[in-house]
């Protein structure tokens, strides 16, 4: 870390992360490669401690979807389309909870990457004018 933070290489420490974040919805082993100073960093990861890290925001997003069911007072079962949109709704363990939540649901897939953007831009534009 000492040699990321004094060659100030934060952004592609992140990009090596995000790598293997995208790699581990479709594999089960990746790696987070970074070239240091001296040396090149490969560190092997795999889609259990993906899951493993994120299980706690695994179980937020759950929660936020039974309030939400609730608040509204519709039963899991009624929700018949269910819009995924943004990298993070690709990771396996995201999505197959979620998913087993709304059995009658029909996935319906934005843009992954692009949507996310587009949608605060449109709010932007509502809320500042174009």
């Amino acid at each position: 870390m000492i040699d990321v933070v004094a060659n100030r290489q934060g952004h592609a420490a992140v990009g090596a992360v995000e790598r293997a974040k995208i790699a581990l919805t479709d594999e089960t082993e990746s790696a987070i490669k970074l070239q240091l100073t001296d040396e090149t960093l490969d560190l092997p990861v795999t889609r259990d401690q993906l899951n493993d890290a994120i299980s706690a925001t695994v179980d937020r997003v759950q929660n936020a979807v039974s309030e939400t069911l609730a608040l509204a007072g519709i039963a899991p079962e009624q929700i018949t389309a269910l819009f995924l949109t943004g990298g993070s709704s690709a990771i396996p363990l995201l999505r197959e909870n979620v998913l087993r939540m709304l059995p009658a649901a029909t996935v319906v897939e934005g843009d992954m990457f692009g949507s996310v953007g587009r949608g605060l831009a449109l709010d932007a534009g509502r809320r500042f004018g174009t």
